[in-house]
């Protein structure tokens, strides 16, 4: 669901303002039945997970600071899960020894 808010976000800035992102004519021309919203998809998720493979990239400021925010929420949210994941574990382990 993170993604797919912050891939509206993006398809609406390049909306506003088509420059706000760099996208390789070679990507663009693939299949134009694609659209800005699949390309934004496919953005958020590469930023989201912060793999980013460097083919699209924010140029403008507000598509930059939206970027940023989604990679650092993207790693928050990994961390609080796994944080989560161990808590239960270990409360699990201690109810077992107690038993």
């Amino acid at each position: 669901m993170i993604g797919g808010v912050f891939a509206v976000a993006y398809t609406v800035v390049y909306q506003v303002d088509e420059s706000a992102f760099y996208i390789p004519e070679r990507i663009q021309s693939v299949d134009r039945s694609l659209g800005p919203d699949h390309l934004m998809a496919y953005f958020s998720v590469t930023t989201l997970t912060t793999l980013g493979y460097g083919d699209i990239a924010p140029v403008a400021e507000l598509a930059r600071s939206l970027a940023n925010l989604e990679a650092l929420i993207g790693q928050v949210y990994l961390t609080v899960l796994v944080a989560r994941l161990v808590g239960r574990h270990l409360d699990s382990v201690r109810k077992k020894r107690a038993a």
